[in-house]
């Protein structure tokens, strides 16, 4: 059997800030939805990436709505945030994923 190697997930900095030109006036907005891949996705892919990783691992909405978001958990528009983000990632990686056949 070859040996199988385990890379350790990089150490993250809390909360996460995306790149700069992504927030909207220093917020973040609920997800907006289309059936296509749009410009927001294309400069949110990172914060998706880090959203389905994190719960992968088992984080909360709550842990996602202040690592992620940098946004007070216990309002329900984080959560809102937290979820249309969410669900917008499981569908780009839905919906791009087997087309990349990846």
């Amino acid at each position: 059997m070859g040996t199988v190697l385990a890379f350790p997930a990089p150490a993250r900095r809390a909360p996460y800030r995306p790149p700069p030109g992504i927030r909207a006036r220093g917020t973040w907005t609920i997800c907006p939805w289309s059936e296509e891949v749009s410009d927001y996705d294309k400069r949110h892919i990172s914060t998706y990436a880090w959203l389905l990783h994190d719960e992968s691992e088992g984080a909360t909405e709550e842990e996602l709505a202040r690592t992620i978001f940098g946004l007070d958990p216990g309002h329900a528009y984080a959560r809102g945030v937290v979820r249309s983000h969410l669900r917008r990632a499981h569908w780009v990686a839905d919906t791009l994923f087997p087309l990349l056949d990846w």
